[in-house]
């Protein structure tokens, strides 16, 4: 189940998954609302975040909110600026969010992907993060599930077996 958290962008140790499986969760989905629920500084012990950051964070990734902060002017919601402090469980890094990102709030688990950097501040838009909840993975795992079921070509049914001659149709 750790391999399948990475591949998602979140990094916790090992250890910590184990300790949730021996807590009781037993699917990847309960593992993941485990990780929601659990502060990141006590997930993970080693940094994963890269130093220094760079023109891009690239990559998916999965970062807490330590504090947040509106910073921009009062009116219109759509235009607000919000900054923040991101953290991996063992490095901080600073964010300015441009344009509204939803429920980024205190606590909250953010899935940050591709995200530029500038002067070492990673600038999140809507297009590039979101807050992560358990609801939404569930709903975001079911409309994958969906549209790789729609993609895939249709299996061909069975043949039915001929009737012999004279028989009635079924």
């Amino acid at each position: 189940m750790h391999a399948a958290l990475a591949r998602k962008g979140i990094r916790v140790d090992q250890g910590w998954v184990d300790a949730a499986a021996r807590a009781g969760c037993t699917t990847e989905e309960q593992l993941f609302v485990q990780f929601l629920a659990h502060d990141l500084r006590k997930a993970a012990t080693a940094a994963t975040l890269p130093r220094p950051l760079g023109t891009t964070l690239g990559g998916a990734w999965v970062l807490q909110v330590e504090a947040v902060a509106d910073v921009g002017e009062p009116a219109p919601r759509h235009a607000k600026t919000m900054k923040a402090l991101l953290t991996d469980g063992v490095n901080d890094v600073g964010a300015v969010c441009q344009g509204w990102i939803d429920r980024l709030e205190l606590g909250a688990k953010v899935f940050v992907k591709d995200a530029p950097v500038q002067r070492g501040v990673v600038l999140l838009r809507p297009d590039n993060c979101r807050v992560l909840d358990g609801l939404g993975h569930v709903k975001a795992e079911a409309r994958a599930a969906r549209a790789a079921a729609a993609a895939a070509p249709p299996a061909a049914a069975p043949a039915a077996p001929a009737a012999p001659r004279g028989a009635p149709a079924p």
